[in-house]
């Protein structure tokens, strides 16, 4: 019998922790259509079917901060328009972070307790549901921008303490492009942890940890440079008492609050305000 490094089965040390994982994953059931998602999937909804919210002004009009996502939520809304779709990938994800937090949890108690503290760990987070300080959590019971940004981060996190950093980096890049938070964030942890493992190598490390990163703020520092389009000046004559008609232009008031900050800083205050 192939046993693995923990002196157990390999077959049965897989085994437990893909149930495990399984069962932490299916606690947070099955849901579509509720909580966040009434506001996360309208886009998505509007874009994969074009006869609804074709006319709101909500879903057309505001600035979408979650593209990636938006785009996301139109593949699995595609795929099943009953939400089923979106409401299984919530499932793999929670199950996949499952698994990278066993890899995390092996790496650092060792492989002989690898599956006991894995178990510990999970029997912790049945109770707590993720949730830590000020409502923040990695996981809730609906697929959301957050979601996808915290498996990015927890999968980056794995690698660099594999010490595979532009792995590592390229989770970190991917989990913020769905979700912002978490792209502004990777860039104080990660720089100090490097800098915490010495300067030999360094500027190795960080080119290969950051420059999945920049490429992805990059590409959202574009969407955050545009401006939202404003409506266009509506004209209408009014008739004078001597029976000409006069042309007047009335243009919608700009807020204050708009107009003082550029559209630069108001993507990026608006990330920082979580």
């Amino acid at each position: 019998m192939i046993r693995s490094e923990s002196g157990l089965p390999r077959a049965f040390e897989y085994g437990a922790v893909a149930i495990a994982a399984l069962a932490f994953a299916a606690s947070y059931g099955f849901n579509y259509g509720f909580d966040n998602q009434v506001v996360y999937f309208l886009k998505s909804l509007a874009l994969s079917d074009r006869t609804l919210l074709h006319a709101d002004w909500f879903t057309n009009h505001t600035t979408q901060y979650h593209r990636v996502f938006i785009y996301f939520g139109v593949l699995l809304l595609k795929l099943n328009k009953r939400g089923w779709a979106v409401a299984i990938a919530q499932f793999i994800a929670v199950f996949v972070g499952g698994l990278v937090m066993y890899r995390i949890v092996k790496r650092i108690a060792g492989a002989t307790l690898g599956v006991a503290a894995f178990l510990v760990l999970l029997s912790m987070l049945f109770i707590t549901r993720t949730s830590s300080v000020a409502t923040s959590y990695l996981f809730d019971t609906i697929m959301q921008p957050s979601t996808l940004g915290a498996l990015g981060s927890i999968a980056g996190t794995m690698y660099f303490i594999e010490e595979r950093w532009f792995l590592s980096g390229l989770c970190l890049a991917i989990g913020g492009a769905f979700h912002a938070n978490y792209l502004v964030l990777s860039y104080p942890i990660f720089g100090i942890a490097h800098l915490a493992l010495g300067f030999k190598g360094l500027q190795k490390r960080l080119i290969e940890q950051f420059a999945p990163l920049l490429a992805v703020t990059v590409l959202r520092s574009r969407h955050c440079c545009s401006r939202p389009r404003t409506p266009r000046p509506r004209r209408r004559r009014k008739r004078s008492c001597f029976g000409s008609a006069r042309r007047i232009t009335t243009t919608p008031p700009t807020s204050s609050a708009t107009s003082s900050r550029s559209p630069r800083g108001n993507y990026w205050a608006s990330v920082a305000a979580g």
